[in-house]
């Protein structure tokens, strides 16, 4: 076969040819995104108790926070850092959340907020979820 193309090197030239503008062809229509949409997979839950202690902070806030954001299944990892006066959660997704779920996935963790609010103590300020 390569000598067929040794004796004709037209033919070599005309496969070469082929062989871009296939290519360029086939590049061209391939299909792409420019920004491609991708599921919010990563949150914090942030909390204010002003003037408490890291261990008030931690049992009275971060832990009855964590309780209840455990009863979503989707939750892959919760990681929480609670210091004086502060409390953060790190949420991450389970990798089978997709884009069209994860509206609704977020929409759970903060209801699941919002129903631990009546037992958080007087002062401190209601969770804020950050996607």
């Amino acid at each position: 076969m390569s000598t067929l193309f040794y004796r004709n090197p037209r033919l070599l030239l005309l496969t070469l040819a082929l062989l871009t503008v296939s290519g360029i062809f086939a590049f061209r229509l391939l299909p792409r995104l420019e920004d491609p949409v991708m599921a919010e997979r990563f949150g914090m839950v942030k909390t204010i108790f002003p003037s408490a202690s890291p261990e008030r902070v931690e049992a009275l806030l971060t832990e009855k926070l964590e309780e209840a954001l455990q009863e979503v299944e989707e939750i892959k990892n919760l990681e929480s850092t609670s210091s004086a006066g502060f409390s953060l959660i790190q949420i991450e997704l389970s990798d089978g959340v997709s884009f069209d779920t994860s509206a609704e996935v977020w929409s759970r963790v903060r209801d699941k907020l919002n129903d631990v609010k009546p037992e958080l103590p007087p002062g401190a300020m209601e969770p804020f979820l950050k996607r």
